[in-house]
């Protein structure tokens, strides 16, 4: 009997209770006072037992449906079945359920509620929507569906939120009960304690029409197939948002006649709001020397290979062009919205300072034939099969070397040529 009475004890402590706000011992110059003085005023909000409120501990969900259902008095409750039965939240579940804005969960955990289900609640009941975008001053809202973010900006627009540092709103994170005290109380004083519409869930949900259905699927489908690598960013992105929500429409035991619909309007509205990419404007180059002959360069733009005639997306570029002879040509560039032509002139000087190396057979360069003057060069040497190397010719002058190349300083046009002879054969047993 004993152990039944402590525990019972240590249950109660745990649940809030009906102290006023001015006797919580822990909210004395929170920043959170006033709006859990006017919480406790309204009757919607308890502290606990040991006489605290608790404001920076975590919120569940049950604690926000009874305080939703005590704003909007909804009393109804439905007649779903949960797997925990004598928990003292149940009855909160049924008129949430009931009043249409949760979905009905048998095996209901009761979490910490996040601050994007919240608002969910809260957008839901009060019907807001926002047709300026304003949730675009959050940073960290990419994951969220259109209706979620119009919610959002809703709220941020009214003054009922404000996030955090950064331009962040946090949406998958925890609300402690100071937070959610502020935000109630500020949207009863603005928005009023009536819902503008609710969602009544029967027990046995009517789901929407197939006709309705048959459209948004065709819809879905059909948008799927579009090409969007077409279309701007921004309203490609803002069509695969609206089929997205399509699609977990067509999914949900909740959905309506009404939701199909606006699905569907969603989807037609953003297809006409598609905006043509414009192509990338082509740049043509063309090189010369100072006669004006043709020369066959090489063409690179921020160091990368580039053909000319290709695309580039606007902005400015280093292009950088090299002859034939090894002689570059460089120049910034800034590409607009249409095409470009620029020519690249070539100076005769430049040819005049290359040195032309000339190598007979079984000699090669792995640098090429064209060499600035006082170039070190390195010449490979390949000795036919059985003979081996007596002398090269180097403009004629006879030049000797041990090793199977050879290196020397380029000072004019250089011809070479190998002279072999015949390796000596050991015949000694």
């Amino acid at each position: 009997m004993k152990r039944t009475f402590i525990l019972t004890v240590l249950i109660f402590c745990l649940i809030p209770t009906c102290l006023k706000a001015s006797e919580y011992k822990d909210i004395q110059g929170h920043w959170a006072k006033e709006y859990i003085d006017y919480m406790d005023d309204e009757g919607l909000i308890n502290g606990f037992e040991d006489g605290s409120f608790r404001p920076d501990e975590p919120i569940k969900k049950s604690q926000i449906y009874k305080i939703i259902n005590r704003i909007f008095n909804f009393s109804e409750e439905s007649d779903l079945d949960y797997k925990d039965k004598d928990l003292w939240y149940i009855k909160e579940l049924k008129r949430a359920v009931k009043a249409g804005y949760i979905n009905y969960d048998r095996d209901f955990k009761d979490d910490n509620i996040e601050r994007k289900d919240f608002i969910n609640i809260l957008g839901s009941i009060y019907g807001l929507s926002d047709k300026e975008d304003n949730y675009r001053y959050f940073n960290d809202l990419d994951t969220l569906d259109p209706l979620t973010k119009s919610y959002i900006g809703a709220l941020l627009k009214d003054g009922i939120i404000k996030g955090y540092g950064n331009s962040n709103l946090k949406p998958n994170s925890g609300l402690t009960r100071g937070e959610a005290s502020k935000i109630i109380s500020l949207a009863i004083k603005k928005y009023g304690r009536e819902a503008l519409y609710k969602m009544e869930t029967p027990s046995k949900p009517q789901g929407p029409s197939q006709e309705l259905c048959n459209e948004l699927i065709f819809l879905v489908n059909d948008s799927r197939n579009l090409n969007l690598s077409n279309y701007s960013q921004e309203s490609a992105q803002r069509l695969n948002e609206a089929i997205a929500k399509g699609e977990r429409i067509l999914l949900a035991s909740w959905a309506t006649d009404y939701d199909v619909s606006e699905s569907i309007k969603e989807i037609r509205e953003a297809r006409d709001s598609l905006k043509i990419k414009l192509q990338d404007p082509r740049l043509f180059i063309n090189a010369i020397d100072s006669s004006g002959n043709p020369v066959d360069a090489n063409y690179y733009i921020n160091n990368q290979p580039f053909i000319s005639g290709s695309t580039l997306e606007k902005g400015r570029y280093l292009l950088k062009a090299v002859s034939p002879y090894g002689y570059q040509a460089t120049s910034y560039i800034n590409m607009d919205s249409g095409d470009k032509s620029i020519t690249i002139t070539f100076d005769d000087e430049g040819y005049n300072e290359r040195l032309e190396l000339i190598l007979k057979e079984h000699l090669s360069c792995s640098k090429g034939r064209f060499f600035n003057k006082n170039e070190r060069v390195q010449v490979q040497i390949h000795s036919p099969e059985g003979m081996k190397l007596d002398y090269l010719l180097v403009n004629g002058r006879p030049k000797r070397t041990l090793d199977e190349e050879y290196n020397f300083i380029i000072k004019e046009n250089t011809t070479i040529e190998a002279v072999f002879i015949k390796k000596e054969v050991n015949n000694e047993p």
